[in-house]
């Protein structure tokens, strides 16, 4: 009889797991270290951001396509405006606010 293990699970399970435990990038970026497997569900696992993020951030949010299940604002409405429109990493299409 073998053993069951996370590794052994179809990448899809282990995305499903991965979207109930609400990840934020940090555990997301944490998970994709222990293996391939995980770093291939991790990043693909929606996560909520909460904005501003530094351009290390966004730069791994772009490279690594993650998707955004929901934002949350941290700063004045202003700047937040600013950052997802003109940062050359965008989370959101220019077309979606204009």
């Amino acid at each position: 009889m073998s053993t069951i293990t996370m590794e052994n699970l179809p990448l899809e399970i282990i995305e499903l797991i991965f979207s109930y435990l609400n990840l934020d990038l940090t555990e997301c970026i944490h998970l994709a270290a222990v293996s391939k497997k995980f770093r291939a569900a991790a990043f693909r696992t929606p996560i909520p951001v909460r904005i501003p993020l530094h351009d290390k951030q966004l730069q791994l949010m772009a490279k690594r396509r993650i998707p955004v299940k929901s934002l949350y604002n941290r700063e004045a409405a202003l700047f937040v405006k600013y950052q997802v429109l003109s940062s050359p990493c965008s989370l959101l299409s220019r077309q979606a606010y204009l």
